[in-house]
């Protein structure tokens, strides 16, 4: 009897620690600095400067953890915070897919009256490849952009859409009779091929 009174104790003790831990098979969540992915989205979205600097490092550190981080990424390119662009510049392309919930944010910012920002969004949706493909329009009308680098990421990101930039082939016609080198050489990737790698 004692020691069927013992088996039952050890198994209410590890039905217990399942319990506490979330059950078989459940990985820990990832956190960093004692902070959840979600606890660092939020503050990136909703925290003074200094706060959503910390959170864009930290997102930048959770990775795909962070899956769900794109928008408020994307978002943050907009600010004129350089840290705090950059850095979300560099978190949104290692979250992974949860990248596609920023790119319609960046069709947006395509449009921004700031170069930097428009150069950072060209940059991003270029070097998120197939996760571009619904800022398709906006692309398109970024070959017109009066800076050259714009037009360049532009002509490179529908390069990699490939068969489906094939609404883009007048546009791109027309950048390849562009005085800029590496937009024409760009231009002349698309569709169908991906662009060469962008100059240093």
């Amino acid at each position: 009897m004692r020691e069927g009174t013992r088996i039952l104790a050890g198994g209410g003790l590890l039905l217990t620690l399942l319990a506490v831990l979330g059950g078989p098979g459940r990985a820990a969540e990832a956190t960093h600095r004692g902070k959840t992915a979600a606890e660092w989205i939020h503050l990136l979205e909703a925290g003074d400067l200094n706060a959503r600097r910390h959170a864009a490092h930290a997102v930048w550190n959770l990775g795909p953890a962070a899956k769900d981080a794109g928008k408020a990424l994307a978002e943050a390119i907009r600010e004129d915070d350089e840290y705090l662009r950059g850095t979300a510049y560099k978190a949104l392309l290692k979250i992974g897919p949860g990248a596609a919930a920023g790119v319609p944010v960046l069709a947006r910012l395509l449009s921004d009256e700031r170069v930097a920002v428009r150069r950072d969004a060209a940059g991003l949706l270029y070097r998120l490849g197939p996760l571009a493909e619904p800022a398709l329009p906006a692309l398109t009308r970024a070959l017109g952009d009066p800076d050259s680098a714009v037009r360049a990421n532009a002509a490179g990101a529908l390069g990699n859409l490939g068969a489906k930039a094939k609404a883009a082939v007048p546009a791109l016609g027309k950048a390849l009779s562009e005085g800029d080198a590496t937009v024409r050489r760009w231009a002349a990737s698309a569709p169908g091929r991906g662009p060469p790698s962008p100059p240093s």
